[in-house]
Order: C-alpha cells, then structure tokens, then sequence
C-alpha cells in the first residue's frame, strides 16, 4: 500500500513552493509588509485590537512557523533512517512500550 509518491518528491515540493513564497514575499518594499503579511490571513481580524496584542501574535505566529519547520525536519530524519513514517514509528513505539 504504498503512497503516490515519494518522500523526496515532497520534500523538493515543499522547499520549491516555501521557496517561491519567501521570493514573492521579498519583492515587497514596505518592512512592515514585509514581515508580515496580515490582509486575508487575518480574516477574524485578531490582530485589530492594540499594538502589544498584534505584536504578540505575529512573534507566536513565526515561533510556531519555526517550531512546524523544525518537527518536519524530524519527521524527514526520521523516514530516512528507520524508512518508517511518522505514523508507523509511533505505532511501533506504542506496541513496545504498552504490549499491544
């Protein structure tokens, strides 16, 4: 039951489309543009209540970005050197350790 496609091709699709949206979003000359785009991605309008508050979530926002790149990163590690996904790892995992 293998998938579609390979995790190399995920990998080069992710870095390809993070790529082209790190390109789109350098070629804005505003900085506060820049940082962060805001405008649809803020449809609840969240940040709209004071500047403590906004600046809040936009540094939670790039924190959480870091912190989802970083447990990609592992889960690739991960399927490169025991060739089992995330899932199977944790399904090996809890069969070891509770018995099943």
């Amino acid at each position: 039951d293998a998938l579609p496609i390979s995790n190399t091709q995920v990998i080069w699709f992710e870095v390809l489309a993070v790529g082209a949206i790190e390109v789109f979003r350098n070629t804005e000359l505003d900085p506060e543009k820049r940082c962060y785009p805001g405008g649809v991605f803020d449809a609840l309008n969240l940040t709209g209540r004071d500047e403590a508050t906004t600046f809040r979530l936009k540094e939670a926002e790039l924190k959480h970005g870091r912190l989802a790149m970083l447990a990609f990163l592992g889960f690739a590690f991960q399927a490169g050197f025991t060739g089992l996904g995330a899932s199977q790892s944790f399904g090996q995992w809890a069969a070891t350790t509770f018995g099943n």
